[in-house]
């Protein structure tokens, strides 16, 4: 069994390193006592590959704001997508002012609206006003606007990915940073299991004649980090945020970006248990 440790404090005087370790089996945090964590990063480690920081999402995100926010948006994108866009074309404005396409339900904006009312009590936006009668969304301010832009989608894919996975052992890690031969680079969701591991990239959008560039990019990441193609994913969160000839929904593996699934939220679930069922198939027949 692995046994990690936490390096507290380091000091270097006169010739002699001190090192200082704390047991993480002492902390408060069970996930960092996963196995299957620590089994990762020690192998990326044997590849050359250096882990520099990274995040664990833990079940208790489904008691928090943020991760009510990202399940309506997900489950509701198909009804909010015109606002939502309408709101991210603003983004870099103060205030941000946004007018509702003619087009989108009152209810599902005033449901939107109360999710925005909900992020301002984690301070993500402050000062949220909607105007029925003009149909203006106005937001004072965004002093994180990260979640907004693309968080929210990493964790309406994670949850799904928890959902569905079938391994015994397995840990959701978010945004980890490494360094590969002097070059620093970012992930963001990576499935850590007893069976291998997954690896998925989320875009809240994406132009068509970007998305060679883009798979070649994750391709080239799931090699450093042992990853294979048929486990690499890319998700956006409807078709029409594919954005080029109009063509059908992406469903999985295809011409446009060999190699990669690229996926929407509507397809996500059905190709992953899929490809979930049939490592747990083949692994099953090999034994």
């Amino acid at each position: 069994m692995i046994q990690p440790f936490y390096v507290r404090e380091v000091k270097k005087e006169n010739g002699v390193v001190e090192v200082h370790l704390e047991d993480l089996n002492s902390l408060n945090v069970p996930e960092l006592r996963e196995n299957v964590l620590w089994s990762a990063l020690l192998r990326l480690y044997e590849m050359g590959v250096v882990p520099l920081s990274f995040q664990i999402l833990s079940f208790d995100i489904r008691n928090t704001t943020l991760y009510n926010v990202a399940r309506f948006m997900a489950s509701n994108y198909e009804h909010i997508r015109p606002v939502y866009r309408a709101l991210k074309s603003s983004f870099n404005s103060r205030p941000i002012v946004a007018e509702v396409p003619p087009d989108v339900d009152d209810s599902a904006v005033e449901s939107f609206v109360n999710k925005l009312v909900q992020l301002s009590s984690t301070g993500i936006l402050s000062g949220v006003h909607y105007y029925p009668d003009s149909r203006i969304i106005r937001v004072e301010s965004m002093p994180d606007s990260y979640f907004m832009t693309g968080g929210w989608l990493e964790v309406a894919l994670a949850d799904t990915v928890a959902g569905l996975c079938p391994f015994r052992e397995f840990v959701l890690m978010k945004n980890l940073k490494f360094r590969f031969k002097n070059v620093i680079n970012e992930t963001d969701v990576i499935l850590l299991s007893e069976r291998g591991n997954f690896l998925f990239e989320t875009k809240t959008a994406i132009h068509r004649d970007e998305l060679e560039s883009i798979c070649y990019k994750l391709i080239r990441r799931g090699n450093i980090l042992g990853i294979p193609p048929g486990r690499i994913f890319l998700v956006i969160p409807s078709a029409k945020d594919l954005i080029g000839d109009g063509s059908e929904e992406p469903d999985g593996r295809g011409g446009d970006c060999p190699g990669i699934d690229v996926l929407t939220l509507g397809t996500l679930r059905s190709v992953l248990t899929r490809r979930f069922y049939d490592i747990l198939v083949s692994e099953n027949a090999a034994e």
